[in-house]
Order: structure tokens, then sequence, then C-alpha cells
């Protein structure tokens, strides 16, 4: 009776730290989204690692895209190494690997590899028209 009842309370535990798990993680799932999207902005997150250096000879090419775009577009990096949960609720296999999400958050593309920096500008400048487009009273001539 004892073996039962030790199993049970086991087997309940074992339940618990699953439903735990999976209930932490759904909510790490809601979070990164949030902190890596912006309502109402484009969206380029770079995943890389320090020790790439397809990543680093990139770091130079997504600064002046930064630059260019300042605040019409959100390009957080998030590095391999320090953030796996994230990189591995992203679906991230490799790096670099650029995933870029429309103003409502929805991944809209997906690259690895280095990007070049016209590639970079072509999609977000497609990203920003149709998010332009969609605003009342604004055609996408109007805003660029």
């Amino acid at each position: 009776m004892k073996k039962a009842l030790a199993a049970i309370i086991f087997v309940g535990a074992v339940f618990a730290i699953i439903f735990t798990y999976t209930h932490q993680m759904e909510q790490e799932s809601a979070a990164i989204m949030e902190s890596i999207t912006q309502e109402g902005r484009v969206t380029m997150l770079n995943v890389g690692a320090e020790f790439c250096p397809p990543c680093q000879a990139m770091e130079p090419v997504l600064k002046e895209v930064q630059e260019h775009y300042q605040d019409q577009v959100h390009m957080p990096y998030l590095d391999m190494q320090k953030h796996s949960s994230q990189v591995q609720h992203l679906g991230v296999q490799t790096t670099p690997t650029q995933i870029f999400f429309d103003h409502q958050g929805e991944e809209v593309y997906r690259h690895e590899g280095i990007l070049e920096k016209d590639e970079i500008k072509d999609k977000l400048d497609e990203l920003l028209e149709k998010n332009t487009a969609r605003l009342p009273g604004l055609s996408p001539a109007a805003a660029l």
C-alpha cells in the first residue's frame, strides 16, 4: 500500500512539474514575441552568435540599415548562445538568420546566411509600404 501511494504521489509530482514547465514555456513564448516585435512596427530580428564569422561580417551592414530606418523599423538581435530557449522557440537552426515581421508581429520572411544590404532594404521597404497602405488617409506614395 505504501509503495502504491508513493507511486501515485510521484506520478502526480511529475505531472505537476510537466504542467508548470509547459505553462512557463507558453508564457515565455508570448513574452519572446512581445519583446521581439513592437506593435505597429515592422521588425527585422537578427539571430547570430559571437563566434560566427558571417554574423560578424553582417554587423556593419545591419548598423547601416538600422541608422537608415531609425524609428521606422525595430531591429533586435538575439545571441544564439545567450538566448537558446528563445532561439529554439523561433525554430532557428543556423546563424546568421534574419526573420522579418510585419507591423502586426506576423513572420513574413526568413533568411538563413548572409543577407546583403540591398536585399534587407528591399524587404523592409516592401513591409513598410504594406503597413503604410493600411493607414487610413495615406497612400504608400504619400508616406515615402
